[in-house]
């Protein structure tokens, strides 16, 4: 294969204001994840581990973390229990699996926190959704 059949991907970097030189008082460098001195590593390097780093990406990256509680959920439906991966809406196959917040954000529940997000079905997100959007506009038209 010649180097001009390759094709590279360039992704977006990922603004992120943590990218600041943490040092401890022994002047090593700080994981930006852990907080654990990075030894061993290249001089430029940002976290202490392989596994450190892809924590940190999964902990930033909506693509990254949906995948994950996925994968934990076992893509199965958490509220009916549906494991079909695909499923037909108007005449058009769509994957069935959506990730959700267990406590909507507008009710104070973590954007990006593991423990607050759940893999459900269109089905249930769409009843879960209007629900949530019922009393969100119960509750400003009753202050």
């Amino acid at each position: 294969m010649t180097i001009t059949n390759i094709q590279y991907i360039r992704r977006k970097h990922i603004p992120l204001h943590s990218y600041k030189n943490n040092y401890d008082q022994n002047s090593n460098k700080l994981c930006l994840n852990c907080n654990k001195p990075v030894l061993g590593r290249r001089s430029d390097a940002k976290y202490c581990s392989n596994d450190c780093s892809w924590d940190f990406y999964v902990k930033n990256n909506w693509r990254l973390l949906r995948i994950k509680i996925m994968r934990r959920d076992k893509f199965t439906c958490q509220q009916c229990g549906d494991k079909r991966n695909r499923i037909k809406v108007n005449e058009r196959s769509r994957r069935n699996f959506q990730v959700d917040h267990k406590i909507p954000v507008f009710k104070g529940g973590k954007q990006l926190e593991e423990s607050n997000l759940w893999t459900l079905c269109i089905k249930c997100h769409l009843a879960k959704t209007r629900s949530e959007l019922r009393e969100r506009s119960y509750t400003k038209n009753n202050k």
